[in-house]
């Protein structure tokens, strides 16, 4: 299943595409087939506010929320452990290990930079006031 993406005027004039249509569609029933998969997405992609749209807190927390309890309850099962459900999601969490990694070490060299700089200050002031 693809999702059409058309614009509307108004939509197009701010760079983002109209909303799909499985957002007003009803849930499917059978939780186990594509249908339900690609709803469910599409859901959390509205509630993470991805089609422009204003959401409320409310909504961004609950789809939060579900995503935490999906990820925890799939770490909880030991089914989950193959390799077969591993493999797919290896890139992914590669990915996002070394954005999280990059970001710590922006906020290390940036604290550093900082309080360099207050030392710096702090000695230029010594000597300054020293004279």
């Amino acid at each position: 299943m693809t999702i059409k993406k058309t614009s509307t005027k108004k939509a197009a004039a701010e760079g983002r595409d109209e909303r799909p249509k499985e957002l007003d569609a009803p849930e499917p029933k059978d939780k186990l087939c594509a249908e339900w998969r690609y709803w469910k997405l599409r859901q959390i992609e509205y509630a993470f506010g991805l089609y422009g749209e204003k959401i409320g807190p409310a909504t961004y927390r609950e789809a939060w929320d579900y995503c935490r309890a999906l990820l925890f309850d799939l770490v909880a099962d030991e089914d989950f452990w193959h390799i077969g459900h591993m493999l797919p999601l290896l890139p992914h969490l590669i990915i996002s290990r070394q954005g999280i990694d990059r970001m710590k070490a922006y906020a290390r060299r940036s604290r550093a930079g900082v309080k360099g700089a207050a030392t710096r200050r702090a000695k230029a002031a010594k000597k300054g006031g020293g004279r």
